[in-house]
């Protein structure tokens, strides 16, 4: 019988990104809508730009479509539409092809102010964690191809703060010809803060004597979401459009320009100005947030794909440090957790 293999799935609403031990990690954009495919052709070049049609509890569903649903709705994590997006990025990954990633264990993870709930007994929001669970678990087919066959044994959640802390202080080296975990005492008995800046949220989370300091961790709602939706509407007021498509919004965020009726509009200062107002506000968050520990903090690290794409205007930040692989540390460190720690 082959081997259950542990992968690490930060399941968020703006992007998929799975782990499963050094060099096996890919992404995929959140990107579905309910119904088979439109393309002529399945499995048009480059990552990420193929639409894949999968079937679950009767219903098609595509993914990489340039038609996607919304996926900021509050119930995701319980959605047909993760479950598929799930598979999707798992179907795409390499390291799945070969033959011993067959069964699958997936750690996954949930934001701090989603994981935790007060009104529970044991702290932990229980119908959401379980609740996600059985909706990942539930059989995905893709119709798509046969060439990739997985089944979904079983699967965990832990807290994306206590992830990224994983990731921070263990790593895994080869060794002699094996993998081996390599855990770094003083870093996990430091006080460290994790800035997560995703899509549609920030998380500050505060780790300090190897558990979440609750008094010194929150959410914001702010995210890159911001940054698009800003950036909307300052098209929308400056031409005649009501409406553009996510994927021109997102091509214009990268070329700072944009074309409507044969007129290109520049983009650069407006898109400049979004940026900094995005990370003022997580900034000042953050600092009202831990204004009174302020003095016991040894680290400040910044986790999340978002910060890749504020780079320049986060480093302006005093104090802060940029992980070495941020979009992949929730998953990287759910992984870890569950082969070393759990």
């Amino acid at each position: 019988m082959s081997e259950i293999k542990t992968i690490g799935c930060d399941n968020g609403h703006f992007g998929i990104k799975v782990y499963a031990g050094l060099d096996h990690k890919h992404s995929i954009t959140s990107r579905c809508r309910i119904g088979g495919s439109s393309q002529t052709e399945f499995g048009s070049n480059g990552q990420d730009s193929s639409e894949m049609v999968f079937s679950t509890e009767d219903e098609l569903y595509t993914t990489g479509s340039l038609q996607s649903e919304i996926t900021t709705f509050a119930d995701y994590p319980l959605s047909p539409i993760n479950r598929v997006l799930v598979n999707s990025c798992l179907h795409q990954a390499d390291f799945i092809k070969s033959p011993e990633f067959r069964k699958l264990d997936l750690v996954l993870g949930l934001p701090y102010a989603q994981f935790y709930s007060k009104k529970s007994k044991t702290g932990r929001n229980e119908d959401l964690i379980s609740g996600m669970e059985n909706n990942i678990l539930v059989p995905v087919k893709n119709l798509t191809s046969d060439k990739c066959q997985f089944n979904i044994e079983s699967c965990m959640t832990v807290p994306e703060g206590m992830a990224a802390w994983f990731s921070y202080i263990v790593k895994e080296e080869y060794s002699n010809g094996k993998v081996k975990p390599v855990f770094d005492e003083l870093k996990g008995q430091q006080t460290t803060v994790f800035i997560d800046i995703g899509g549609g949220t920030t998380e500050v989370v505060t780790v300090s004597d190897k558990m979440i300091q609750k008094d010194y961790s929150g959410t914001i709602g702010q995210g890159s979401h911001r940054i698009t939706e800003d950036l909307r509407r300052y098209i929308y007021e400056q031409t005649d459009v009501s409406s553009i498509s996510e994927r021109k919004i997102h091509q214009s965020l990268a070329t700072k320009k944009i074309v409507i009726d044969g007129q290109v509009h520049d983009l650069t200062q407006a898109i400049q100005s979004f940026k900094n107002k995005l990370v003022h506000k997580i900034n000042s968050f953050t600092d009202s947030l831990l204004r009174d520990i302020k003095g016991d903090i040894d680290a400040k690290i910044l986790v999340g794909g978002t910060s890749l794409d504020l780079q320049d205007e986060l480093m302006h930040w005093k104090g802060v440090t940029l992980s070495e692989d941020p979009l992949y540390e929730n998953a990287k460190g759910m992984y870890l957790f569950k082969k070393y720690l759990a």
